[in-house]
């Protein structure tokens, strides 16, 4: 009988023993897990940053090219203006020279 309670206390031990591996490896799966979401944040908190520092930037290239293509039209308006000027003052001068030749 005593050998019988021995046996049966030893399998609790070895039972025992035996969940405690268990629980020991289930917290460290629960350990690497918490790491490995921690990473995971880590990455999508720069990913997010450098979204936003993306988006900024085309926002910048945006309104620079907004800008050159406003820069463009003064200019194309400022040389048809001295174009049309030259040619008046070139008219100009034809008359009075014909004036002048007559």
């Amino acid at each position: 009988e005593l050998a019988a309670e021995r046996a049966a206390h030893e399998a609790q031990d070895v039972e025992l023993r035996s969940a405690k591996a268990r629980h020991h490896a289930a917290a460290a799966d629960v350990e690497a897990m918490r790491a490995v979401e921690h990473e995971m944040k880590a990455q999508f908190r720069l990913f997010t940053e450098r979204e936003s520092s993306l988006e900024a930037e085309n926002q910048r290239f945006a309104a620079e090219a907004a800008a050159a293509e406003t820069e463009r039209l003064a200019t194309e308006r400022t040389v048809r203006t001295a174009r049309g000027e030259a040619d008046a003052s070139a008219a100009q001068r034809q008359q009075l020279e014909s004036r002048s030749a007559g």
